[in-house]
């Protein structure tokens, strides 16, 4: 039987935990030991993660706080499993009561009944954006196993408002922004498009960017394993995810392939080369050649919105509903630790893989 609440494959994350019960529950199972491992530097992305942290997100107010419970000695890891919890202090599965008997549009209600004959009605349960605590507390262990790889994630767009970014901006650049996008007038006119959005009880999606600089060469396990694979079967697992691509992406199906090709400059094997383009996003056959990753995940609409929509009921006889509670009119700025937190636990699996790869 597979369980689709585990993810990697040497570093493995497991999450537990509904969107409305007691706790959010991560393991972190393949970790080193020896490895520094501070609540601090979980928490730093934990908080970055919250709801609660403007108008532009949802008004549920939590704290985020994480606590390690295992597999860390003095801040250093033993090689035991790391689990680290975060309680719900803020639920309100009250808030559901009136439509418990209706599927809501969008959401995974009426596919996790189907599947499963019933389902957690507080929020999303575990479809619910709040269990993407695991890939940020993940992320966090990931990126102190890989010290030297370099993660920047940022809102690239939000509806048709594109940010118009030269290199790559400092993480204080991107904080600066409450939606995290690093482009100051771009993000000005992002935060307008979101209080719209909201006022008219709506929501709206975007994209945000990831680049990975100094993860090194040789990552990636052709052909199901391959770097772009496993990237994208982690970014795809993120509630509300749309899309992704790599490097061009969807816009290399309108080159030719002496535009698309990247020319090969200096270095070799160990070190990586030193291409003159990076149209393929760092990687050549699924494999990094050392060059920087980027990519771009693509997030949807919010499906929780307080229009009035039209559904069906558990009889499957036709209704509306309008959902209450607290939701983000839009989700990316709370997802871009998400990402980063994906792109990090497959950096980390696949470097830790890759020394058994070769003698």
């Amino acid at each position: 039987m597979s369980n689709g609440n585990i993810l990697g494959e040497v570093l493995q994350v497991v999450g537990a935990g509904e969107s409305h019960g007691p706790e959010m529950t991560t393991i972190v199972l393949g970790t080193p030991a020896g490895v520094d491992i501070t609540q601090d530097a979980i928490q730093a992305d934990l908080t970055r993660r919250r709801p609660g942290q403007s108008e532009f997100t949802t008004p549920r107010d939590e704290e985020d706080l994480g606590r390690i419970t295992a597999g860390v000695f003095r801040g250093v890891s033993t090689g035991a499993p790391v689990c680290v919890i975060v309680p719900n202090t803020n639920t309100r599965g009250q808030d559901y009561e009136s439509i418990s008997g209706k599927f809501r549009p969008g959401h995974a209600d009426v596919t996790m009944e189907m599947k499963y004959g019933f389902r957690d009605e507080g929020g999303g349960g575990r479809a619910s954006f709040r269990t993407m605590i695991s890939a940020v507390v993940g992320g966090s262990i990931a990126k102190l196993i890989v010290p030297q790889a370099r993660f920047t994630t940022y809102v690239d767009q939000i509806g048709d408002i594109k940010a118009v970014v030269d290199g790559v901006p400092s993480l204080e650049e991107i904080e600066r922004s409450p939606v995290r996008c690093p482009d100051p007038a771009a993000s000005e006119r992002m935060m307008e498009l979101i209080l719209d959005v909201k006022e008219q009880q709506d929501s709206i999606g975007g994209i945000i960017k990831f680049i990975i600089e100094d993860a090194g060469p040789n990552l990636g396990e052709p052909i199901f394993g391959k770097l772009n694979a496993r990237m994208a079967a982690a970014m795809t697992a993120i509630n509300a995810t749309t899309a992704v691509e790599f490097g061009d992406g969807f816009g290399a199906a309108l080159l030719r392939g002496s535009q698309y090709n990247d020319a090969l400059l200096a270095g070799y094997e160990h070190e990586g080369i030193l291409t003159a383009t990076n149209h393929q996003g760092g990687t050549q056959g699924g494999i990094t050649n050392g060059m920087p990753i980027t990519g771009r995940v693509g997030f949807r609409p919010t499906s929780s919105i307080g229009a009035i929509q039209q559904t069906i009921d558990r009889a499957g006889d036709p209704t509306t509903i309008q959902i209450e509670g607290r939701h983000d009119p839009c989700v990316l700025p709370r997802a871009v630790p998400a990402v980063e937190g994906m792109a990090a636990l497959v950096i980390a699996d696949l470097t830790l893989l890759n020394r058994l790869s070769r003698i």
